[in-house]
């Protein structure tokens, strides 16, 4: 979605909670939201935009993984590399997410909780 061109300005497409359809996502089990404050509601200046985690959840996604605070790449790159290896080797979502963090915890470059601690699994009941 994100490499597709908007069709006004032929720029990049600008995503946020409006951009989405019930057709769009409804088979989505997972969105992940790897970028800074992406817990927030939308941001001053948005002229009345839904948070993108909060749309999200509003359509039932079952579970969106989103950050508390500004997040570093390299580490939050790494954490994610160990969050979908969880995945993949048959980890449900929050254990998933646990396991990445206490994989970067246990480093000694990334054990301040700055660096492994901002993610959290909002799950839809």
């Amino acid at each position: 979605m994100l490499a597709e061109l908007d069709p006004k300005t032929q720029g990049p497409r600008v995503v946020n909670g409006q951009s989405f359809s019930t057709a769009d996502i409804a088979s989505l089990q997972l969105a992940v939201l790897s970028a800074c404050h992406t817990r927030n509601e939308a941001q001053p200046g948005d002229t009345g935009t839904k948070g993108l985690a909060q749309a999200l959840l509003e359509f039932r996604v079952p579970h969106v993984v989103v950050s508390r605070w500004s997040i570093d790449s390299r580490t939050t790159a790494e954490l994610m590399n160990h969050f979908y290896a969880a995945l993949m080797s048959g980890s449900e979502i929050g254990t998933a997410m646990q396991k990445a963090e206490m994989d970067l915890a246990s480093n000694a470059a990334s054990a301040h909780p700055y660096y492994w601690s901002a993610f959290e699994v909002e799950r839809n009941n």
